[in-house]
């Protein structure tokens, strides 16, 4: 069975794909603050510049046209409905999924586990 290594964001009725490979974990360390992703894990909450630089270079993967005004833009509309923290989480759970941080074995599980509980 593959694995899968992204996360869906559903923003006013549109699904965006997150997804972290390494080409994006070294973009997103040029971006965020402390410039480690593990220093920025461990230090929560992100700052708002952060969320948006990683739902940013999260969504580079499988949306190329993305730009940081849609990022923006895109946290702007979930803003309107959601919380930011809980935006930060599924953010996170992307990056556990992609094995950047945490345990990507133990997401899975935990994801398979939530599918069976439907």
């Amino acid at each position: 069975m593959k694995t899968n290594t992204s996360v869906i964001l559903t923003v006013n009725d549109k699904q965006y794909t997150l997804k972290f490979d390494i080409k994006a974990l070294l973009t997103l360390e040029q971006l965020i603050s402390t410039h480690n992703i593990t220093k920025m894990i461990g230090n929560p909450p992100l700052s708002h510049a952060d969320t948006v630089n990683c739902l940013y270079v999260g969504l580079m993967a499988e949306h190329p046209s993305v730009t940081p005004k849609k990022a923006m833009q895109i946290t702007e509309n979930w803003l309107k409905n959601n919380t930011m923290i809980n935006l930060q989480k599924i953010i996170m759970s992307a990056m556990v999924k992609s094995g950047a941080v945490g345990n990507a074995g133990n997401a899975v599980e935990n994801e398979m586990e939530t599918e069976q509980g439907k």
